[in-house]
């Protein structure tokens, strides 16, 4: 609904006008084309395309890191410093578009990030749908390695992460280590309870 009160105030033609009866409001939204939006993810794709092509591409990235994400995991993706992300990321929850500030994270290596959370699963969906094939194995073994190298020898803490990013990323080897390594955590606190 926010997005749908957004689309109507930013296009200058589509005002509301208090003068308008409900046939003649009905025809100008026919004129604007609004009836073609015919799913939430048309409205999303609508949103996206009125960003600067950086903070689109800071999405996709973001959307690879997961519902929630840190500027520090982003960054990594993108291969550019965590600053421009975490400003590009705060602007953008700022304005309210796609993106939640929660707070700040720290890993073990002392990395301290500002974190995110995607505004539902839809957005992150459907960010992660524009992404090429190629595109998604680039990002995710980036992160997987930016998350490994800070988490060191604590990187068992985060093997499940760790895994996904590296199946998605195509690097077997990897993403089976940290499947295993999950798998016996899980056994292990299984143990424990």
């Amino acid at each position: 609904m926010v997005n749908m009160v957004d689309y109507l105030l930013v296009d200058p033609g589509l005002l509301l006008n208090s003068q308008m009866s409900e046939a003649e409001w009905a025809e100008t939204l026919r004129a604007h084309r609004l009836d073609a939006l015919r799913s939430t993810r048309q409205m999303i794709e609508r949103n996206l395309e009125r960003l600067k092509s950086e903070e689109q591409a800071m999405l996709e990235a973001a959307s690879v890191a997961g519902a929630e994400f840190s500027s520090a995991a982003v960054a990594a993706a993108l291969e550019c410093p965590q600053d421009e992300t975490e400003a590009g990321c705060t602007r953008l929850s700022r304005r309210e578009q796609f993106v939640d500030e929660q707070g700040p994270i720290s890993w073990p290596d002392d990395t301290v990030a500002a974190s995110f959370r995607f505004h539902d699963s839809l957005c992150q969906e459907v960010l992660y749908g524009r992404l090429a094939l190629a595109r998604r194995f680039q990002l995710h073994p980036r992160i997987a390695m930016c998350q490994e190298a800070a988490y060191g020898d604590h990187a068992a803490e985060i093997a499940t992460e760790l895994a996904h990013h590296y199946s998605c990323g195509h690097s077997k080897d990897k993403a089976i280590h940290y499947f295993r390594v999950a798998g016996e955590r899980a056994v292990s606190r299984g143990a424990h309870n």
